[in-house]
């Protein structure tokens, strides 16, 4: 299979996904789940980083509107909003939650991959691209398309799942583990029963993983120099634990969640987040 087919296998997938999933993915947010907590999390710090005059603001990857109305309601200062989204179904909930809020008309969504965005170049002040990044083929694609759309000095906060989290590394082994013995015995009913507790949320898309140094060079080579980053959801209880005892899971998570900047702890979190600025294209190697 060539690369340009597995590409558009996986962006199919992925797309697929989230059309699929966009009716009930706001109530990710919901709940006292450790899904829940992340989600709200990542939420709250992206809100924190952003800056304190957005100029037009472009929510890559928008969902549901989840962050669009939180700026919303908290009547941020933005000359512009603007969410976009490559699947059509989540884009049809951002505009029902918008409106459910009596915020129709104040934002407006797009239908539109990160890789062609519908925007002018260096016409964009603030890019927030939440749990994306992990799913594209192309990522330097992506981030050059970014670089693009933003002024010289704007700014792009990104989510990225954090690949030396202890959580993560258990993770891998917990996967691997389980394929080889599906491979060893595809038969077993035993295996089918117990596939939920080391499953991936979005089996069969691909789902990357990062480590700050490692993004921070990619960043930087895109044209971007780092300004903050602040590390998040820090899920101690390793599978099936975190399953077997949420509130727990939840719990220890909300009350280390101060360490997202504290320079050894921090790696105990399952994901990061990255606030970049724009240096412009001498910057790039």
């Amino acid at each position: 299979m060539t690369t340009a087919v597995q590409e558009a296998k996986q962006e199919s997938r992925v797309k697929t996904h989230f059309d699929t999933v966009a009716d009930t993915y706001a109530s990710f947010y919901q709940g006292q789940t450790s899904e829940a907590h992340s989600f709200t999390i990542r939420l709250k710090r992206v809100l924190e980083m952003l800056p304190s005059e957005l100029g037009t603001l472009v929510d890559i990857g928008c969902g549901p509107g989840i962050l669009l109305r939180e700026v919303l309601d908290r009547d941020l200062h933005a000359r512009r909003i603007v969410g976009t989204d490559f699947a059509p179904n989540m884009i049809a909930q951002a505009q029902e939650r918008l409106a459910a809020g009596g915020l129709a008309g104040k934002a407006e969504l797009r239908v539109a991959s990160v890789m062609e965005l519908p925007f002018d170049s260096a016409s964009v002040d603030t890019a927030v691209c939440m749990g994306l990044m992990e799913y594209l083929d192309d990522e330097s694609a992506a981030v050059a398309e970014i670089a693009r759309i933003l002024r010289p000095g704007g700014s792009v906060i990104i989510t990225l799942p954090n690949r030396w989290s202890p959580y993560r590394l258990w993770q891998r082994l917990l996967n691997r583990t389980f394929k080889g013995l599906q491979r060893a015995f595809p038969n077993s009913k035993r295996l089918t029963q117990i596939e939920f507790m080391v499953g991936p949320f979005t089996k069969g898309v691909a789902h990357r993983e990062y480590s700050e140094r490692a993004y921070r060079g990619f960043l930087k080579r895109q044209g971007f120099s780092t300004t903050d980053v602040c590390y998040y959801n820090y899920k101690l209880f390793l599978t099936p634990l975190d399953k077997r005892f949420p509130a727990a899971t939840v719990r220890v998570s909300r009350a280390l969640e101060c360490l997202g900047r504290a320079p050894l702890l921090r790696m105990l979190s399952t994901a990061f987040i990255i606030k970049a600025r724009k240096t412009g294209d001498e910057a790039k190697a």
